[in-house]
């Protein structure tokens, strides 16, 4: 079974459907919030909400002062070659998430696997609030799937998964949600 991040929550998506999910109910939404969080990330090719604690990441060199790594809110150390970097930028400036790092003195000597960066690593610390909403209308229309509403508008595969919507304002949010997602997707050159 997976866990939930926290992209979105029961309570938002029972405020979404104007509906009370009981209880006996909501471990089977939670998994699908999980499958629409893990969706999402394979989707946009971002994590938008980072792990508590920090993690090491391994990089090949590129012998230059400026490399760009994965999205990272924040980092406890840089090695090279398993020796200590102090001294580093990161960038771009006064905004998360950040995926360059410019060394003050040093360089990320030319070799493979040779550099090591414990970081904090993803999008921000909070899952951003239009992102919310999509994930909510996301697991809404799984849930709208497997019930038996009259009068369904759209219907359509997300995966092994099915949404639907049972009116126009609701496949509309989905039209918008997958918007919200192209608008976040992660393009690496």
């Amino acid at each position: 079974m997976f866990t939930p991040k926290g992209y979105t929550t029961i309570p938002a998506i029972q405020n979404y459907l104007l509906i009370e999910i009981t209880q006996c109910f909501q471990p089977q939404v939670e998994e699908w919030i999980a499958q629409m969080e893990s969706y999402i990330e394979t989707y946009t090719g971002r994590v938008f909400i980072t792990p508590e604690e920090e993690t090491e990441k391994v990089f090949d060199g590129n012998g230059k002062k400026e490399m760009k790594v994965d999205e990272f809110v924040s980092i406890k150390s840089i090695k090279i070659s398993e020796e200590e970097v102090d001294e580093f930028y990161t960038y771009p400036n006064n905004v998360t998430p950040k995926d360059t790092i410019v060394l003050k003195e040093n360089v990320f000597t030319k070799d493979y696997q040779n550099v090591v960066i414990e970081a904090k690593w993803g999008y921000s610390e909070e899952v951003p609030q239009d992102l919310a909403f999509a994930t909510t209308v996301l697991v809404a229309g799984i849930i709208n799937h497997s019930l038996s509403h009259e009068g369904e508008v759209q219907s359509f595969s997300m995966g092994r998964y099915s949404v639907a919507y049972k009116d126009q304002k609701g496949w509309n949010d989905y039209k918008d949600a997958m918007a919200i997602l192209d608008n976040y997707k992660r393009y690496t050159f």
